[in-house]
């Protein structure tokens, strides 16, 4: 048997960005609380330490107050959510994945080409 070990492991990039991000907003002494929407990654592990650290996932915004800190998850959201949390005097950090960021940008660009976009996969 041949066993090969990765020369990198751990988080991509885009999850790494999101939970160190996370972390830092968690750690800084300002009012309000900390909240992410949905959870930063899945990741049982890293959801755990930080509940552990007063970070809690949202999916309804209603469950944020003005001066609260919401960070979206590296997967990102629709620009609604971020409308939306804006309008009840949330703080929204994006940690949306560049990587992730970019194909919405391309859809849009396209779009406004007049170009017929189809998007394949899962909802």
């Amino acid at each position: 048997m041949k066993i090969c070990v990765a020369e990198y492991g751990g988080f991509c990039f885009g999850v790494k960005r999101a939970v160190d991000t996370v972390l830092a907003c968690a750690d800084e002494q300002k009012p309000g609380r900390v909240f992410t929407w949905g959870p930063i990654i899945h990741n049982e592990q890293v959801l755990s330490m930080l509940r552990e650290r007063g970070v809690k996932p949202i999916e309804d915004a209603s469950r944020a107050d003005a001066g609260d800190r919401v960070i979206i998850r590296s997967h990102g959201t629709v620009p609604e959510v971020f409308d939306e949390l804006a309008a009840r005097g949330c703080i929204v950090v994006d940690a949306t994945c560049p990587y992730v960021s970019r194909i919405p940008r391309i859809v849009r660009e396209a779009h406004e080409e007049g170009r017929t976009v189809f998007i394949v996969g899962t909802r």
